[in-house]
């Protein structure tokens, strides 16, 4: 791979390595750069669906179960949760203690991530409690009922957590044809829990003025 355009100092900063899988599709090593570059404003242009969604899930799913067990303070107790679920809440539990925070929900549910809340809505809790009658619409109740499955629910989650996963670890994803998709789909399940909530975020996303600014085209 030719590099020899570009300074070597910056080399050093970023690694040929990790400029090597753009630089080989775009044949160039400044244009390569480019693309690096655009691919980090991707990133950050997708940002704000993906806190929309997050934020909305995690405290409608909170809100949701506290109401239905008559417990705020479930998520710390195991009989709600399969040992695996259990197991990532000590830990936790643990990492606030080392932190000097309180063990409260909220700090809880601050460390968790995605993955946790996706899997909240797999197979493993289906008949624990998502079958009680009207307790998936109190979670989502602005959704179609043809949504209101947990399989389908789960696998459309899970997706948009590997989606994320690859946002945050600066992996590239700006030759995905699926980027407007999945950020449509961030905002359309924030959109079932509240629809107000989903439009404050539409209103400050900028995904589409920077894909428009792709620089191999």
């Amino acid at each position: 791979m030719d590099v020899s355009g570009l300074p070597a100092e910056l080399l050093r900063a970023v690694s040929i390595n990790r400029l090597e899988p753009y630089v080989s599709i775009c044949g160039d090593a400044r244009r390569g750069l480019s693309v690096y570059l655009w691919n980090v404003s991707l990133c950050e242009a997708m940002y704000p669906a993906l806190h929309c969604c997050e934020i909305a899930l995690r405290n409608s799913m909170y809100e949701t179960l506290s109401e239905h067990f008559g417990n705020r303070d479930w998520i710390f107790d195991r009989r709600y949760l399969v040992k695996r679920d259990g197991d990532t809440i000590a830990g936790v539990m643990r990492r606030l203690e080392d932190y000097g925070k309180p063990l409260t929900p909220d700090n809880v549910m601050a460390e968790l991530t995605l993955g946790f809340w996706s899997t909240m809505l797999s197979a493993s809790y289906d008949a624990r409690y998502w079958r009680s009658p009207g307790l998936l619409r109190r979670l989502f109740p602005n959704a179609p009922r043809s949504e209101l499955n947990i399989a389908r629910l789960h696998r459309q989650l899970n997706h948009l957590r590997n989606f994320r996963n690859r946002i945050f670890h600066q992996e590239p994803v700006w030759n995905r044809s699926d980027l407007a998709r999945n950020r449509d789909d961030c905002y359309r399940f924030a959109e079932w829990i509240s629809v107000e909530w989903s439009n404050r975020f539409r209103k400050i996303d900028r995904f589409d003025e920077i894909y428009l600014f792709c620089p191999v085209i």
